[in-house]
């Protein structure tokens, strides 16, 4: 079972990663300094997905605490859920839909109800005359174990530290994925270099309902991502909201998270408070 977890499901399943589905708002800043949410367009990830260029480095630390279980009302042989962040562009055409250009540190739960496993991974897309082109994949199980139901207390660095071009692509980058808590160690990190660029349009940060597999349950009053920024040459943004962009939410039931910034990484910058409302 793990290398059918561990290596075919997460191969498929990133291949769709950033395909709207339902439900999302676009975010202004409002009066008084609050912002204002206008629906856009539809999402089945929770998070943000931020319109800023150039950006050279981006990470945050993932709070993974709290219970993690098979949803029997789900079903379905795997049940998969995916935290990560993103540099790259979504773009989206009458005839084919939405395509998205990205390169992504991953962090992903599975279960079959059985068996369950935490996954860290790394992915890259490159833009290869208008068409994605598998630049790099791999993946590695972090730790595992049996039963339907497990307790996690993990906090997870996700980094890119990127190089562009001067027409704002992706040529290469540094991207690694740390365990910061309950102890400090390198799950795994790599220079890629991009035979086809990647479009630096767009920062990911994201809570991932995988398309085709069911979503498992997830704490609903977790603090998901924090000490979050992204930096270019001109600023650095702290959030979210980092700038105006799109928030994804899922739907239905309901649940909610939102970070307070009480976590801290000896690797990571310190800033603001940030995460994510969703629905699973």
């Amino acid at each position: 079972m793990r290398g059918l977890l561990s290596i075919g499901i997460l191969s498929v399943f990133l291949m769709t990663m950033l395909m709207p589905i339902s439900y999302a708002y676009e975010i202004y800043p409002g009066p008084g300094g609050g912002y204002v949410f206008y629906p856009v367009i539809t999402e089945n990830d929770a998070g943000y997905a931020y319109n800023i260029s150039g950006i050279t480095f981006v990470t945050t630390l993932v709070n993974l605490t709290g219970t993690f279980s098979y949803n029997s009302s789900e079903g379905g042989a795997v049940q998969i859920v995916a935290y990560y962040i993103a540099l790259g562009k979504l773009i989206y055409s009458e005839q084919y839909g939405y395509t998205a250009y990205y390169i992504q540190p991953v962090i992903a739960f599975m279960t079959d109800g059985n068996e369950w496993f935490l996954i860290g991974a790394i992915q890259a897309w490159g833009d290869n005359g208008g068409n994605p082109y598998e630049e790099y994949n791999t993946s590695v199980v972090i730790i595992d174990g049996g039963g339907s139901t497990v307790h996690l207390n993990y906090v997870y660095n996700l980094t890119i530290k990127a190089i562009t071009n001067s027409q704002g692509e992706i040529t290469s980058a540094y991207v690694y994925v740390e365990q910061c808590q309950p102890y400090k160690v390198l799950v795994f990190s790599d220079n890629i270099n991009l035979k086809y660029p990647i479009p630096d349009k767009q920062v990911f940060f994201e809570v991932e309902d995988p398309p085709g597999y069911p979503f498992p349950v997830i704490p609903s009053n977790n603090y998901v991502f924090t000490h979050a920024l992204a930096s270019n040459s001109t600023a650095t943004y702290i959030g979210p909201p980092l700038y105006n962009g799109v928030c994804f939410i899922m739907y239905p039931p309901y649940a909610y998270a939102f970070v307070a910034p009480t976590l801290n990484c000896p690797t990571v910058t310190q800033a603001g408070s940030q995460g994510v409302h969703y629905y699973w």
